[in-house]
Formats: structure tokens, C-alpha cells, sequence
């Protein structure tokens, strides 16, 4: 290592120990991580009435999400959107699909978390219209 090198990192070292010694410690770091802002909605349940599928989520980020109601098809494509809303921001929203004498049908809720870049589901739920 010639001199220079040496002279030019001690003298940086020299100046690294100043400022530690003069500012003192970093200051505590605040978790960045994104966090989720949205609820995971509700497990699909029958409404009162018996005619229609509901469940519910809450969006509490600042911009918008959106919020699905499926049913699985077996026979067809697999899981299928019967219901779709945009979920304003700061709001809860409740999805009814009405589903009067379709039979039984298992559902499930989806709402996709714009801060966190993914979906959160609800359990599944078989239910008899």
C-alpha cells in the first residue's frame, strides 16, 4: 500500500471518529416497512333475507383498492368474479351478490392491498342460495 493510500485513510478515519464524536449516535430508525392499510374482508356469508352473498372490507389507505366476490366454478374456469367494486379511499364497502336459487356454491372475498402490493382472501365459504 503506497503512502498516500495510508495518509488519505487515516486522515479518513481521523475525520469518521470527528463526526461520531461530534454528532453522537444515529438517532433510532423508524420501521419503513410498508405496512397493509386494508382489512382482510369478511368470511361470505348469506344476508338475513336469504337471497344474496355478502361480505365486507375496509379500505384505510389513501388510495383506491378493489374488492371481489368469487365463486368457484369446478367445471368451468376454476374461481370466477361474481362481484367487483372500487373501494374508495377510507372507506368500508359491502359486497351482495344476489344469488336467489343458484344452489350451493363455495365463495371467497379478495381485496388487493395497494400498499402492500398483494391480496388478502377471506376463508372459504360453502353456501346454499
Amino acid at each position: 500500500m503506497s503512502v498516500s493510500i495510508r495518509v488519505a485513510s487515516a486522515a479518513l478515519v481521523a475525520v469518521c471518529a470527528s463526526a461520531t464524536a461530534t454528532l453522537g449516535p444515529a438517532p433510532a430508525r423508524a420501521d419503513t416497512a410498508p405496512a397493509t392499510c386494508v382489512t382482510a374482508p369478511s368470511t361470505p356469508t348469506l344476508s338475513p333475507t336469504g337471497v344474496s352473498v355478502r361480505s365486507v372490507a375496509t379500505n384505510g389507505c389513501t388510495v383506491y383498492a378493489i374488492f371481489w366476490l368469487m365463486r368457484w366454478q369446478s367445471t368451468d374456469t376454476g374461481w370466477r368474479t361474481v362481484l367487483e367494486r372500487w373501494m374508495d379511499p377510507g372507506t368500508v364497502n359491502r359486497l351482495d351478490f344476489a344469488c336467489r336459487g343458484s344452489g350451493t356454491w363455495t365463495y371467497r372475498a379478495v381485496v388487493w392491498d395497494p400498499n402492500m402490493m398483494g391480496y388478502l382472501t377471506s376463508p372459504d365459504a360453502r353456501i346454499t342460495c
